[in-house]
């Protein structure tokens, strides 16, 4: 049995990962993805930023 010692999180857009390298330094990534450790609090204000930036980019999606 394998043991997972992260959550992935998946912001779907690997602009925001490219974008925000120096927040994700701590944090295993990869175009798309981020691992946040279970050892670790959940750092809710990344995570907010990763919300904000799919609304905005679902509601402009919807607009064109």
């Amino acid at each position: 049995m394998q043991h997972c010692h992260h959550i992935g999180f998946y912001p779907m857009s690997g602009s925001f990962v490219a974008a925000h390298k120096k927040q994700l330094a701590g944090y295993t990534t990869s175009k798309g993805a981020i691992q946040l450790p279970l050892d670790k609090p959940l750092p809710l204000t990344l995570i907010k930023k990763v919300v904000k930036l799919r609304i905005k980019e679902t509601k402009e999606k919807s607009i064109a």
